[in-house]
C-alpha cells in the first residue's frame, strides 16, 4: 500500500480532501483540452474513484508487482495516483519508441520535491530537470551519505510520499499532525548538508596549513576564482560541493549492491565459481589480473554481465516525466505522467533468457566469447535515453576488476553453523540501498 499519513488528525484529512478535490479538478480541466478526442489512457489495474490506484501501489519490491501487471495488461501499464499518472513500460519495443525515439518529450525528470526540496538532494545529477545546468569523507562522512541514500532510494518509489503528489504539501510543518514525513526529509537534509560540507571544508583547511594531498576537491578548490566572498565564487563553490558528492553517491550503493550480488552469486553456485577461477589461472598464471586481461577473461566478462542481469541495482530505474501531452499507439499520455522502464521485465523475459531467475553467465557466451546475439543487460541497467547513467561504463569496469581480483586470491563459502555445518543462505532484497 502507498503511504499515508498515520492517525485520524481532522487537520490531515481535512488538508488531503482539499488537496483531492482540486487535484481532480485540474486533471479533469487539463485532460480535456488536450485530448480533444477522449483517446484512452494505457491499460492497467482499476482504480477508486477519485482517489484511482493510491492503494494498489507497491513499496517493497515494486518492480516485482510491476512485472506482475505487465503480465496482466501488456507492455505499456498505466497507473492514476490521486489525478497522477503512472506509466509502467515493459519491453524494449515501448522503451525505445518512448526514451529513444521520443527523448524529447520523455527525458525530464518530475518536480521530486521530498527528494530535492525537502531532503536536500537537489545537486545531485540524476535527479535534475531535463536541460537545466548544475549551479541551481572520512567514515563519518560516508556514514551520514549511506543513511541518506536509504532514505532516498525509499523516497524514489513513485507514491511513496503524497508531497509528490501535491507539492504544495512541503510548506506543512513537521510539528503538524500527521506530517512525519517532513521530518524524516529534514533528518536527510541535515545528513547531506553535513556530508557534502565537511569533507570539502576539511580539504580547504588542509590547503591552507600546506598539509592537503593532492585530489579532485584540491584541484576544484584550486580552479575556483580567486575574489573571495565574490558571486562567482559562491556559485562555482557550490558547484564544485555538488560535483564531489555526485561522484560518491553516484557508484558508493550501487557498485556496492552488483558487488554483494556478485558474493552471494558465488556462494549459491560454487561451480561458477570454480570456472571462474580456472580461466584466470590459466590466463593469469599466479599474478593479478589488470584491465588489459579483459579480452582474454570471456567467463569473466560473462560474470559481469550476469551479475547485472541477475539482481539489478536499480530494478526500475528513476522515473522521467512527459514534458507535454502525447499520443503514442492510439494511447493519450497526459504531461507530467511519471514514465518508467521496468528493467526487471526487461532482463528477466524468459523468451530471451533461459531460466531467467538463475546466475548463468554460459547463457552469455558462444563458442569461447561473448555472444553480441544475446540481449545485453546495459539496455536496462543504467538507465534508458537521454537520461542512461554516464558512469556505466567506469560501473561495468570496476565489476570486472572486483571479480577478477577476488576470485584470483579468494574462495568463497557460506559461514558455518555451532555444528561446523555451511549455513543454508537463502536470498532476499529489499527496496532500500544497501549497506
Amino acid at each position: 500500500m502507498t503511504y499515508l499519513p498515520p492517525g485520524n488528525s481532522p487537520y490531515v484529512i481535512y488538508v488531503l480532501a482539499t488537496l483531492v478535490a482540486a487535484r481532480v479538478f485540474y486533471t479533469y480541466l487539463g485532460r480535456k483540452s488536450d485530448n480533444p478526442d477522449a483517446l484512452p489512457l494505457p491499460p492497467g489495474p482499476k482504480g477508486l474513484p477519485i482517489v484511482g490506484n493510491v492503494f494498489d501501489i507497491p513499496l517493497n519490491q515494486p518492480w516485482l508487482v510491476y512485472d506482475d501487471w505487465i503480465k496482466t495488461y501488456g507492455d505499456m501499464v498505466y497507473l492514476n495516483i490521486l489525478g497522477k499518472g503512472i506509466l509502467i513500460l515493459g519491453s524494449m519495443e515501448r522503451i525505445n519508441d518512448i526514451f529513444e525515439k521520443r527523448g524529447n518529450n520523455y527525458s525530464d525528470r518530475p518536480p521530486m520535491p521530498m527528494i530535492k526540496d525537502l531532503m536536500g538532494w537537489d545537486f545531485a545529477l540524476s535527479f535534475i530537470t531535463y536541460g537545466s545546468g548544475v549551479d541551481n569523507w572520512d567514515n563519518e562522512n560516508v556514514k551520514d551519505l549511506e543513511e541518506a541514500l536509504g532514505m532516498v532510494f525509499e523516497a524514489a518509489v513513485p507514491g511513496r510520499y503524497l508531497v509528490d503528489i501535491f507539492p504544495l504539501m512541503k510548506y506543512i510543518p513537521s510539528w503538524f499532525p500527521g506530517a512525519g514525513w517532513k521530518r524524516t526529509a529534514e533528518l536527510s537534509r541535515k545528513l547531506v548538508t553535513k556530508a557534502v560540507n565537511d569533507p570539502y571544508e576539511r580539504v580547504k583547511k588542509e590547503m591552507s596549513e600546506g598539509k592537503a594531498v593532492p585530489s579532485v576537491c584540491s584541484q576544484l578548490i584550486e580552479a575556483l576564482p580567486s575574489v573571495l566572498g565574490s558571486p562567482e565564487r559562491a556559485k562555482e563553490e557550490h558547484l564544485a560541493k555538488s560535483i564531489l558528492a555526485q561522484i560518491y553517491t553516484a557508484g558508493a550503493d550501487t557498485t556496492t549492491s552488483a558487488c554483494l550480488t556478485f558474493l552471494l552469486a558465488m556462494t549459491l553456485y560454487p561451480e561458477i565459481q570454480r570456472k571462474a577461477q580456472a580461466e584466470l589461472d590459466s590466463v593469469l598464471q599466479g599474478r593479478l589480473p589488470e584491465f588489459s586481461d579483459r579480452p582474454s577473461l570471456p567467463y569473466i566478462n560473462a560474470m559481469v554481465k550476469e551479475t547485472n542481469r541477475w539482481q539489478m541495482v536499480t530494478p526500475c530505474g528513476l522515473y522521467h516525466s512527459a514534458t507535454e501531452s502525447g499520443i503514442y499507439d492510439g494511447y493519450y499520455i497526459p504531461r507530467g505522467t511519471l514514465v518508467l522502464g521496468n528493467g526487471w521485465t526487461i532482463l528477466h523475459d524468459p523468451q530471451e533468457f533461459e531460466s531467467p531467475d538463475q546466475y548463468i553467465p554460459e547463457r552469455y557466451l558462444k563458442d569461447g566469447k561473448i555472444n553480441p546475439e544475446v540481449r545485453d543487460p546495459t539496455v536496462a541497467a543504467f538507465g534508458y535515453g537521454k537520461r542512461k547513467c554516464p558512469g556505466r561504463f567506469f560501473s561495468e569496469d570496476s565489476l570486472f576488476s572486483i571479480i577478477a581480483h577476488v576470485l584470483s586470491v579468494y574462495e568463497l563459502k557460506p559461514g558455518l553453523d555451532s555444528d561446523g555445518k555451511e549455513v543454508r543462505i537463502i536470498p532476499e532484497y529489499t527496496s532500500r540501498a544497501a549497506s
